[in-house]
């Protein structure tokens, strides 16, 4: 007789569905982390147009989201996000420690949001609002990793004109 596959936890499903948009392969391409990897500020500040967000501003933005998530999974007092501001964060210019700091925040931002889903009871786990805060925040990685890594061929293309 088969044995009958290991069911994960809703905890550890989680986890893997946060990690496989922010940081782990993904089947949809790469992670949001690995198109933020190697680049320098200059690229990180590159627009593609007037009036769009740069990769950088995406990043924060990204971090931002993933505090707004926590904060709303926790239903405590949680200490204000490390920026001040809310969703959008402008960045025009910088420098290589600035760029690095900040990356940090998107780390850290990360590692705050899986603990908070690893510390919710199991009874809140399955629960649709939870489930709905949880995919929609993978969800929002994936999109913005999507949204790098054209800005970023964008730019390439923009470097060496055929």
């Amino acid at each position: 007789m088969p044995k009958k596959p290991i069911q994960p936890s809703y905890a550890q499903h989680f986890l893997d569905l946060l990690d496989s948009a922010y940081q782990s392969r993904a089947w949809h391409g790469p992670a949001l982390k690995s198109t933020l990897k190697g680049l320098t500020v200059i690229e990180a500040l590159f627009r593609p147009k007037p009036h769009t967000h740069n990769i950088w501003e995406i990043a924060l933005h990204c971090a931002y989201w993933k505090y707004r998530v926590m904060r709303q999974l926790t239903n405590v007092p949680c200490p204000r996000f490390p920026l001040r501001g809310t969703n959008w964060f402008s960045r025009t210019d910088g420098n290589a420690s600035q760029w690095n700091s900040e990356m940090q925040i998107l780390d850290q931002q990360h590692k705050h949001l899986q603990a908070v889903v690893l510390a919710l009871p199991s009874a809140r786990l399955g629960l649709p609002e939870i489930t709905h805060l949880v995919n929609g925040i993978a969800l929002h990685d994936a999109y913005h990793a999507g949204q790098v890594k054209l800005i970023r061929r964008y730019q390439a293309s923009t470097k060496h004109p055929p």
